[in-house]
C-alpha cells in the first residue's frame, strides 16, 4: 500500500493547534487557556489547584516528559493540553542536563557541551508537543527589553528558546489587563485566517474574542510607501564652525597625459622658495649694477 496521498485537491483546514499566551500575572492568560475544549493543566507554578480544571502538578523534567508521554499513548478525552508555564520547563531541562554533568551551571561545562544539549532536547520538544493530536498552548510570562530609546514587551521565555517555541506554534496572543476590562490581541500568526476555514466551531467563537485573528493585512498604496520611506530617511548633521569650502574638483583643471606623463594639476599659490645647506636661497633676484657717477674737476 502507498504511502503518499492521493494526487487531487483536499479540503483546506485552517484551525489553530498550538498557541503562546502570554501576558503580565492575573491578566488572564490561564482563563483564556481554560475557554479550549477539554483542557488539561500541566501546571508548574503551584496554582493548578485553585481552578476546577483537571491538573497535574509537574516536579522536575523527566516527571515532565513522562506526563506527556502518557497523554500521547493512554486513552483519555483530553483535547486541550496548557502547559502553565513554559518559562518553567525550560529551566527544569537545564537545571536536568546540569545534574547530568555534575555541575551548578551550564558553562561550567566544557566545549559548550551543555549549551548543546540544552538546545537539541528543547528543538526536539518543541517538535514532539506540536504534533500531538490534541492543541497545545504554552502559557509564557511578560517582560521588558529596552531596544535603543523604544522599550518592547515580550514573552519572558529567554529568546533562543522562544524562537524555536514561536516556529512550532500557530499563533501568539497578548493578554492585558487595564482597569476590569480584559484585553486580548493577536501579535504574530502563521496564517491570513478566514472564519470558514476555521473547521472546529470551539476554537473559532474562542477566537471570534481575540483582536486581530481574522484581520487582513494592510496594501500599502506606492504613495504611502514613498511617505514611509521618506519618514526613515535621516536628516543631515549640521556640521558647527565648519571650515570654509575648498574648492571643487571641477574647478580644478584636469590632468594632461602626455605621452604616457601625467602632468599634476596646478593650482594658483605662492611659490615657497627653498633654500639650500647653507641657508641660502637656491634662486635670488637679481640686483641692478650701481651707475658710476662722472668725475669731478680737480680730481685725480
Amino acid at each position: 500500500m502507498s504511502i503518499l496521498p492521493p494526487n487531487e485537491l483536499k479540503i483546506a483546514n485552517q484551525t489553530p493547534k498550538s498557541f503562546i499566551i502570554w501576558g503580565e500575572s492575573m491578566s488572564g492568560k490561564t482563563f483564556l487557556s481554560r475557554q479550549f475544549p477539554n483542557p488539561l493543566i500541566i501546571n508548574t507554578d503551584g496554582n493548578g489547584q485553585k481552578v476546577d480544571t483537571p491538573c497535574i502538578e509537574i516536579k522536575n523534567f523527566l516527571h515532565f516528559l513522562e506526563v506527556i508521554e502518557a497523554v500521547k499513548k493512554e486513552n483519555h478525552t483530553f483535547e486541550t493540553i496548557i502547559i502553565d508555564l513554559i518559562d518553567d520547563i525550560q529551566t527544569m531541562l537545564s537545571n536536568h542536563v546540569c545534574e547530568k554533568y555534575g555541575v551548578e551551571h551550564e558553562a561550567d561545562v566544557p566545549f559548550g557541551k551543555a549549551f548543546g544539549e540544552v538546545k537539541s532536547k528543547w528543538k526536539k520538544l518543541m517538535m514532539d508537543l506540536t504534533q500531538m493530536k490534541t492543541n497545545v498552548i504554552f502559557i509564557s510570562h511578560y517582560v521588558e527589553k529596552t531596544e535603543g530609546n523604544t522599550t518592547v514587551s515580550m514573552p519572558s521565555l529567554p529568546q533562543a528558546f522562544l524562537n524555536m517555541c514561536m516556529g512550532r506554534c500557530d499563533m501568539t496572543i497578548k493578554c492585558t489587563k487595564i482597569g476590569n476590562n480584559y484585553i486580548r490581541q493577536v501579535t504574530a500568526r502563521r496564517e491570513i485566517y478566514t472564519e470558514d476555514l476555521i473547521k472546529d466551531k470551539a476554537t473559532l467563537e474562542i477566537l471570534k474574542t481575540i483582536k486581530g485573528v481574522f484581520d487582513a493585512p494592510k496594501i500599502l498604496q506606492k504613495s504611502e510607501i514613498k511617505k514611509a520611506d521618506k519618514s526613515e530617511e535621516k536628516p543631515p548633521v549640521k556640521k558647527l564652525n565648519a571650515a570654509p569650502k575648498k574648492a571643487e574638483k571641477s574647478d580644478i583643471k584636469q590632468d594632461e597625459t602626455v605621452q604616457g606623463e601625467t602632468k599634476e594639476p596646478t593650482e594658483d599659490k605662492p611659490r615657497k622658495v627653498e633654500k639650500n645647506v647653507t641657508g641660502q636661497d637656491e634662486k635670488t633676484e637679481e640686483k641692478p649694477a650701481p651707475k658710476k657717477l662722472p668725475p669731478i674737476a680737480g680730481l685725480k
